[in-house]
């Protein structure tokens, strides 16, 4: 009996010892697998950092390229902008309205001659064609003849007739609220002086009339240039248009340049370039004049004086005192007088101007 439990317990020793290595077998097993995996995990990690890492970078790059980029291209277009003062916005906007708005025009004496039907005259004979009437006033009255052009003489004015004759009529009627504008292209050179007079006659004898022009005078031209007229009520939202360029700012007015002397020194440039823009005198072209204070309006949108839509001057007659000769007049020294010294004037669309259209002229008078 003992000799059975000896073997029974080697052989239950024998049993035990087995299962214990094969127990320490798998437990080995296992943890060499998970350092294989934590291994893997590891270098996985690793190189998804690596790789996060140059992402990184390479989208930092990228932004920075990019804002470089955009600060160049902000720097081209405001580089005119936040470095400027009020005061040198101010005088940049200054010189800019006249290197902008500068434009040839022609400058008009009054001769004292006595021009024919077919030549440029203020008052007078004018040309009137057998087939054409005077043109009547709203009241069927006969207006007169205010002035008329002879187009060759316009030849160094680019946009304006080089052909015919531009005739401007104005009712005789006080205040002179009616007028026409006409363009006759084709002229008829046979037309005598003694024909226009006969068709006329009737009115001549009948005149009673208060026209601003007194008599008859012959005009003669000289090219000039001037920039835009103190008069011209897009004046001021141009100032402040340049102004606005240069200082980054939005003022309609220069006297919203800033407060205290800020807006003193920028105001006080704006009326310094007022003083050296004079639009008065007898013209074709150029900017108008007025006796009277300029309305000027305000305006957020571009201004571009020299579009096809921009007004310009067709033509301008002012009050003329000029000594004329009393031997051959009947009136005394006044050649041309609106009111009490003011200027009248003719304004059109370049686009118009350009294609000979006639038909929406604007005009104008005032007095002081």
């Amino acid at each position: 009996m003992e000799i059975i439990w000896g073997v029974y317990a080697i052989v239950l020793s024998v049993t035990i010892l087995k299962l214990r290595s094969e127990i320490r077998k798998v437990f080995q097993q296992k943890k060499a697998k998970a350092k294989i995996t934590t291994e893997t995990t590891t270098e996985l990690a690793k190189s998804a950092s690596v790789e996060s890492k140059s992402q990184t970078t390479l989208n930092t790059q990228k932004e920075q390229q990019r804002d470089k980029v955009d600060n160049e291209d902000n720097t081209k277009i405001n580089r005119n902008v936040i470095v400027k003062s009020p005061e040198e916005s101010a005088k940049l906007a200054y010189e800019e309205l006249i290197s902008e708005t500068k434009t040839p025009y022609l400058e008009i004496r009054l001769e004292d001659t006595f021009p024919g039907i077919f030549e440029s005259k203020v008052g007078g004979l004018p040309y009137l064609p057998k087939n054409a009437e005077i043109p009547l006033d709203s009241k069927g009255k006969p207006m007169k003849l205010l002035a008329q052009i002879d187009c060759k003489d316009l030849k160094e004015l680019s946009e304006h007739p080089h052909e015919g004759i531009l005739q401007f009529w104005l009712t005789t009627v006080w205040p002179w609220e009616d007028f026409k504008v006409i363009y006759h292209k084709e002229i008829n050179r046979t037309l005598m002086k003694e024909e226009v007079l006969i068709k006329l006659s009737d009115y001549i004898q009948e005149e009673k009339d208060c026209s601003p022009v007194k008599g008859e005078y012959g005009m003669k031209f000289s090219l000039k240039e001037e920039s835009m007229s103190r008069e011209d009520n897009r004046l001021k939202a141009l100032f402040c248009q340049f102004y606005n360029k240069y200082s980054g700012d939005d003022i309609v007015e220069p006297e919203d340049a800033g407060e205290g002397k800020f807006g003193m020194v920028v105001y006080d440039i704006f009326e310094e370039y007022c003083e050296n823009a004079y639009g008065m005198g007898h013209k074709i072209g150029g900017y108008k004049g007025a006796a009277q204070l300029t309305e000027y309006y305000q305006s957020s949108t571009p201004i571009d004086v020299k579009s096809d839509e921009s007004s310009v001057l067709l033509f301008q007659l002012d009050s003329d005192y000029a000594m004329v000769n009393f031997e051959t007049r009947k009136h005394d020294w006044i050649k041309v007088m609106w009111g009490d010294s003011g200027v009248g004037n003719f304004s059109i669309k370049r686009r118009d101007l350009k294609n000979c259209d006639f038909s929406n002229v604007f005009f104008q008078w005032d007095c002081s």
